[in-house]
């Protein structure tokens, strides 16, 4: 038989136990749809011989609030057309 102590403790972990689940059932926060967004490069212009200059355009695609926090971008282009130019890479 189980002393009058045990039970509480039981009593009192089973009590946690229920509290943990109900704490990270319900702080996992996910929204119905993932914000998308479309980006475009626009108003390309050279303003030099080794300068292009241009725009980023972020468009919010979705019907979720859109949050930009932070960006990094990498373009892919001919290296071919650099006529002996150097890229850092």
């Amino acid at each position: 038989m189980q002393s009058l102590k045990g039970r509480v403790m039981g009593k009192m972990i089973f009590k946690f136990q229920i509290l943990l689940y109900l704490i990270t059932a319900f702080c996992h926060y996910t929204p119905a749809q993932a914000p998308t967004a479309a980006l475009r490069v626009m108003n390309v212009t050279q303003s030099s011989l080794s300068t292009i200059s241009f725009d980023l355009w972020l468009k919010n695609t979705s019907t979720v609030e859109l949050h930009y926090y932070i960006g990094q971008y990498f373009f892919e282009f001919n290296k071919n057309i650099l006529n002996g130019e150097v890229v850092i890479e």
